[in-house]
């Protein structure tokens, strides 16, 4: 009793499931671990030091842990890892949990090839010999389903939680022969080799559909229908696809648009004479685009679907 326990995982969204911030927060964050620019050269091999090398009150709750657990870890780079255990003092006295799935997400490496990527991975710091690796065994998605999906189905299960059951088990050997790297059977010839070794793989039992109209058609069938769009999300891979989507979907809304411009003006202090001001126009501000950093123009309508998320 009365011991620091903490927690942290590889990004904000990941994070969150566990709680406020106070209580989870990223690694980057716990362990002081500086966030790499866009465009910004890095050497992957070299180690990086943590914010908190100065700011004793950081180094002191860090130290008073007992407990550090990384959710998502093997997520983040090999370089993380060594800052960690560098503001930790090796986490000496501590017990440190990482917690991922190689067969998920990888770390990433800007225009990195496969072996850059590999190399990046925790798995091959100089500090991952020094972890006991344990092996989950049990499914949770399969768990959830219920017990019955471990085994054979009953003369009580219904046939619509057969086949409930029967898609669980696909969609597991599915992603278990991607995960281990074996080539999955071909769904209508839909596995396509590409030039790097990697594979475009068509999930099974999945609608596939490849035309806006017929998207917005599945996704809200009844037009512009606010009980309905806020049970729905549109996962996309950039940010560029989702400001796209953003687009057409707010289109389908016949309110008035009302656009808020960014504050647009620069402190007397920071420009005493005026030179910033006189360069900051419409034009300039509209084409600064940079990761993290809203847009100039934001619109909006009445009834749109906000999703307000910390990073």
């Amino acid at each position: 009793m009365g011991m620091v326990a903490l927690g942290c995982a590889a990004t904000a969204l990941a994070a969150q499931i566990y709680g406020e911030e106070e209580e989870f927060c990223t690694a980057h964050q716990l362990f002081g671990i500086p966030v790499v620019e866009d465009g910004e050269d890095i050497d992957h091999e070299a180690d990086i030091t943590s914010k908190y090398i100065n700011q004793s009150a950081k180094l002191e709750v860090i130290k008073a842990a007992r407990l550090v657990m990384w959710d998502e870890g093997l997520t983040n780079h090999k370089q993380c890892l060594s800052t960690a255990f560098s503001v930790s003092e090796n986490f000496q006295n501590m017990v440190l949990v990482i917690m991922g799935d190689w067969q998920q997400c990888p770390p990433v490496v800007r225009n990195g090839d496969m072996e850059e990527i590999v190399t990046a991975s925790m798995m091959n710091s100089r500090y991952w010999n020094d972890f006991e690796v344990v092996h989950f065994t049990i499914n949770l998605r399969l768990l959830a389903a219920g017990p019955q999906t471990f085994t054979t189905t009953s003369a009580s299960t219904s046939t619509a939680e057969q086949e409930f059951i029967s898609h669980q088990k696909k969609y597991l050997e599915m992603l278990d022969i991607i995960g281990s790297g074996r080539k999955p059977p071909p769904i209508a010839d839909t596995v396509v080799e590409m030039y790097d070794g990697s594979r475009v793989v068509a999930l099974p039992l999945l609608k596939c559909i490849n035309e806006t109209s017929a998207a917005l058609d599945f996704l809200f069938p009844g037009g512009f229908d606010v009980d309905l769009m806020h049970t729905r999300a549109i996962l996309c891979a950039t940010n560029v696809q989702g400001d796209e989507w953003n687009s057409i979907i707010q289109n389908l809304n016949s309110n008035p648009t009302h656009i808020l411009p960014s504050v647009d003006t620069v402190k007397q202090v920071d420009d005493p004479n005026g030179h910033l001001q006189r360069m900051i126009s419409e034009p300039v501000l509209e084409r600064f685009q940079k990761s993290g950093v809203p847009h100039h123009r934001l619109c909006l309508k009445e009834n749109d679907i906000c999703l307000v998320m910390r990073n």
